[in-house]
């Protein structure tokens, strides 16, 4: 099921502004589901056909899984119209995309039907906030444009564009795991710790031995039992670029052009950064990995 509402608004000086509203949602999508699982504790004496046959895994397609898959983006795009100057382009993006069943590994990470609900997380690819601003500049010198319409500086200032596209969001999830040993079941495919601080402090460290996030925040779970901690529950640094180019296009012959370009990306070298590592039996966990 797919709806959306768009409104847009013609403003003044050539600028118009849209915003809107789009959403999706599917229910019943066929999933894979192991129906040789045991429950916590139960090991592979708990697995039914295991004792049967000596199989661990017994996959079946399930059309009435329940499965939720929502997208809330909010568009907010107030541009200028292409006026042979300037087309100046500004994007605003809010989403939201959450699933009953995470599309993380092959199978679910809780398969075990009384747990399914624990299942439900925001999906791993969302990204909440989502702003880009693109502008395409003539120069404003040269034949036909408002300054050094002739002579020397009008040959050398005129005839160039350039264009540029910032970008800004915000970070995707990703989990903090625990060991499945203790589980002893097959039932659960990814452990999570408890969560022993709901709110978790975002350190923001980036240099070597920092922790991005507060890790005294999580503790191992040591029982056949399930972590309180949620999937996809923070989220990794958000990231920030910067593409430009300058172009200008000579002419040799009436239909032949020669077009000089320099393009720059990330053109302020500003580093972007994969999630931390969050598994908690890890030397290295809450910190980010080496670029």
């Amino acid at each position: 099921m797919t709806w959306n509402f768009t409104l847009q608004r013609e403003l003044r000086h050539g600028f118009f502004a849209q915003t809107g509203y789009v959403a999706s949602r599917g229910v019943g999508i066929p999933q894979l589901m192991n129906q040789n699982i045991s429950q916590l504790g139960g090991g592979t004496t708990g697995q039914a056909f295991f004792n049967q046959f000596g199989t661990a895994t017994l996959n079946v397609g399930d059309a009435d899984q329940p499965y939720a898959l929502r997208f809330f983006p909010g568009p907010a795009r107030p541009a200028r119209r292409l006026d042979g100057r300037s087309a100046p382009l500004t994007r605003f993006r809010r989403t939201r995309a959450s699933a009953a069943m995470t599309s993380r590994t092959p199978r679910l990470p809780i398969e075990l039907p009384q747990y399914l609900n624990l299942a439900r997380a925001v999906e791993p690819q969302d990204r909440t906030h989502v702003f880009t601003f693109s502008v395409s500049q003539h120069s404003p010198f040269g034949r036909g444009k408002r300054w050094l319409t002739g002579g020397v500086g009008s040959r050398t200032l005129g005839g160039w564009r350039i264009t540029g596209l910032f970008a800004a969001y915000t970070g995707k999830p990703f989990n903090i795991t625990g060991s499945t040993t203790p589980l002893n079941s097959n039932g659960v495919n990814t452990q999570r710790p408890d969560l022993v601080n709901p709110d978790v402090a975002i350190l923001g460290g980036i240099g070597p031995g920092q922790k991005y996030f507060d890790t005294a925040a999580f503790a191992a779970v040591t029982t056949a039992r399930i972590g309180t901690a949620g999937y996809d529950i923070l989220r990794g640094p958000g990231a920030r670029n910067l593409d430009a180019s300058l172009t200008r296009e000579f002419g040799v012959s009436e239909r032949i052009k020669l077009q000089v370009r320099a393009d720059g990306y990330n053109v302020t070298n500003t580093p972007h950064f994969a999630a931390p590592n969050g598994s908690i039996t890890s030397s290295a966990f809450g910190r980010l990995p080496p670029r």
